[in-house]
């Protein structure tokens, strides 16, 4: 069986799972891997007003 999961480690450096229950009561064989996803900015971190999008999103009559 394969999980994959997305936790995030806090400010100690722990990081917190919790596996579905058919995997209680037994002894697993844990890998952890660092790999990041890229964060995709917002609109506002691009320099859009924060409506910008809800204003004019299908509003082009042409």
């Amino acid at each position: 069986m394969q999980i994959k999961l997305k936790s995030k480690v806090d400010a100690q450096g722990k990081l917190f799972l919790q596996l579905p229950q058919q995997l209680a009561n037994q002894e697993l064989v844990i890998i952890i891997t660092d790999s990041y996803e890229e964060k995709i900015p917002t609109p506002e971190e691009l320099g859009y007003p924060a409506d910008f999008f809800d204003k004019t999103a299908g509003k082009w009559e042409g």
